[in-house]
């Protein structure tokens, strides 16, 4: 049995109803779970404003500005990185979660492109779409499965020919993961720090045929941790926020704060695109 679901998109021939499994979920090593994307995004209420992933400058720099192309986004919960695809690059725009809170997404791209958008509440690794796409991305993605290579190829394979694929993690690699390990070590379980190499991601990729544009980390250090849990976690959580946040501010000052590194860099991003088929003249 299967539910079905319609959703607002910009062109009407395009218009399909969407299928979501009543069976539970199979995925290659989901490290999170529904339950845990459900509750981080509970909190949300109402819109939220537009906002660039971390590593923009590096899409900027790449992808072209297209108002005839579809951007798909994996895990698109709350919106707010589609909505900026949107109105930087002119994309429709289209995002897959499981999240029951995908609502918060809607009433994200209801206010910043309505009629441009569309959303799907499926299992991303049951997920097939009857077309494929000029831009697939995710942020935040490919490391919460153990399995993180299929998650990677699928990428590859919703992209049309001549399409981008791009992929933003954070690195949980080197000093990056021992930090964690020291301040916040229940983030690691739901991590997989394999999948924070940038060029592992590209290989993995290259193997799906595509050929790499960007692989590399970006800016020069940051750390925000989330503080949950017992209260001394909070305070530790609070007082680490604070010192890297005024550590920042020094780097910017001296103009050191994008020297990548993947000792300390936060975030790693790979752009990729798809080669067209060969001709078989």
């Amino acid at each position: 049995m299967t539910r079905k679901i319609a959703t607002p998109t910009h062109d009407p021939a395009r218009r399909r109803d969407l299928t979501q499994s009543d069976s539970a979920s199979v995925q290659p090593g989901d490290l999170a779970g529904k339950q845990f994307w459900d509750k981080v995004w509970a909190p949300r209420r109402g819109p939220s404003p537009a906002e660039p992933p971390p590593g923009h400058p590096i899409i900027e720099q790449i992808l072209p500005a297209r108002s005839d192309w579809t951007c798909l986004e994996i895990g698109c919960v709350p919106g707010k990185i589609l909505a900026w695809m949107n109105r930087r690059f002119g994309y429709r725009v289209e995002g897959v979660d499981y999240s029951d809170r995908i609502d918060a997404a809607q009433a994200t791209l209801q206010v910043a492109c309505p009629g441009q958008y569309r959303l799907h509440h499926a299992d991303f690794f049951q997920f097939s779409p009857a077309r494929r796409y000029e831009v697939v991305c995710s942020f935040g993605f490919v490391e919460h499965f153990t399995q993180w290579q299929t998650a990677v190829r699928r990428h590859a394979e919703l992209t049309e020919p001549g399409g981008y694929v791009v992929i933003e993690v954070p690195n949980f690699t080197h000093l990056q993961y021992f930090l964690r390990l020291l301040f916040e070590p229940q983030a690691l379980r739901h991590h997989q720090p394999s999948a924070t190499n940038p060029h592992a991601i590209a290989s993995c990729l290259k193997r799906s045929g595509m050929d790499i544009i960007h692989a590399g980390h970006w800016r020069t250090f940051d750390l925000h941790l989330s503080g949950t849990g017992r209260l001394w976690r909070y305070y530790t959580a609070r007082a680490v926020n604070i010192a890297v946040d005024r550590l920042r501010h020094l780097m910017v000052a001296a103009g050191l704060d994008n020297c990548p590194t993947r000792l300390l860099s936060p975030t790693a991003m790979v752009v990729a695109r798809k080669r067209a088929p060969r001709s078989r003249h």
